[in-house]
């Protein structure tokens, strides 16, 4: 039997893209776009990992979100996303777009 994955809609838009401030774990464009589209999101940190010299794994983004009711949640973004973050911190060109994060287990 298998469950389903669950998901939530987060929506970078071009306002967090010029707020958003590159290398900056939780000031950046994707962190201001899950304080946005998580309500109740108090904090948020973005976390990327390009597996360097692992060819067989694609880099992957998670983000840790800490709730004013004192939860914590943690997401991994998918593949178009997870570009989003090196692109944005490396001062490339990014556009507004809407994703579906996965949420992981606790």
């Amino acid at each position: 039997m298998t469950t389903a994955t669950e998901t939530v809609t987060i929506s970078v838009t071009q306002e967090h893209i010029e707020r958003g401030l590159p290398d900056v774990c939780d000031e950046c464009a994707m962190a201001k776009a899950f304080l946005a589209s998580l309500p109740g999101a108090a904090y948020v940190k973005v976390r990327y990992w390009d597996h360097l010299g692992d060819d067989a794994r694609e880099p992957e983004v998670h983000v840790t979100v800490d709730f004013n009711a004192g939860a914590t949640r943690y997401y991994r973004l998918p593949y178009e996303a997870a570009g989003f973050v090196p692109r944005f911190d490396s001062g490339l060109p990014v556009f507004p777009f809407a994703f579906e994060a996965e949420v992981l287990p606790s």
